[in-house]
């Protein structure tokens, strides 16, 4: 707007200026200044048509600087966004992927402890509970005679960002625990040094001050066995890897 205003009144500046001009040249042909002051006015005209034309010039180009300023700062802007929506989408196909290599794992597990798939309401649940925890970073130690039976269950944690120690026996167990810290414990129940190893590592982990969540995962999920392991302080005792992986992962979800 105001460089309108400057341009109205350098065009009538400068009219008046150039009239003034050609009655100053026409005055000082036949008389002096001392007998008239239109040259002074004329000149002073011109300077102020100058001045004027100066400012208009000053002002527009301020203003296409800070113009071009704005759209690299409004590009620059748009940039940024695409940028965060490229890496949101990218993360997201990633999320997807690791959700189908889970319950990948998962059915394979469910096939080698249940014989049996998945079933709807299965995947169902561990899509909730993953799509709620994702890329966790919680960290748990399992305690277990024979590692080959836990492969697919510990694949499926560590796809869900969650880290597993294995360690074959109590002894083991307890040497890792001291000075480590774990959020939950995953422990059979049988093992070669009794056959009720699995509490009997809870006791131990409890006597020592130890407060992490403790998970019987054994052959069992008889409502005695469950009853019993909630009883002594587990959040639970089952054969059923879906059960696990939620059981944990809400665990986890909590810390």
């Amino acid at each position: 707007m105001w460089i309108i205003v400057f341009a109205i009144v350098a065009v009538f500046s400068f009219v008046l200026a150039v009239v003034s001009l050609v009655k100053t040249i026409k005055v000082l042909a036949v008389s002096s200044w001392d007998d008239d002051f239109s040259p002074f006015v004329g000149l002073f005209s011109l300077s102020i048509a100058s001045v004027t034309a100066v400012l208009a010039l000053c002002i527009e180009h301020k203003q296409a600087v800070q113009s071009d300023q704005s759209d690299e700062a409004k590009f620059g802007i748009l940039e940024r966004i695409d940028r965060l929506s490229l890496a949101a989408s990218r993360e997201a196909e990633a999320a997807h992927g690791n959700t189908e290599s889970i319950l990948h794992r998962l059915e394979q597990a469910e096939e080698a402890k249940q014989g049996r798939v998945l079933s709807a309401d299965q995947r169902g649940r561990v899509v909730d509970v993953y799509s709620r925890n994702s890329l966790s970073g919680g960290c748990v130690l399992w305690v277990d005679d024979t590692p080959s039976s836990i492969t697919y269950e510990r694949e499926a944690f560590e796809l869900a960002g969650v880290s597993t120690i294995w360690v074959g026996d109590t002894e083991g167990a307890l040497g890792l625990l001291e000075g480590n810290k774990f959020d939950v414990i995953i422990s059979d129940m049988g093992r070669p040094e009794s056959e009720r190893a699995g509490y009997e590592l809870l006791e131990s982990v409890r006597r020592r001050g130890g407060t992490a969540s403790f998970v019987i995962y054994s052959s069992s999920r008889s409502p005695e066995h469950i009853e019993e392991a909630i009883s002594r302080g587990c959040l639970v005792a089952t054969n059923d890897p879906v059960e696990l992986f939620e059981v944990v992962m809400e665990e986890i979800l909590k810390v």
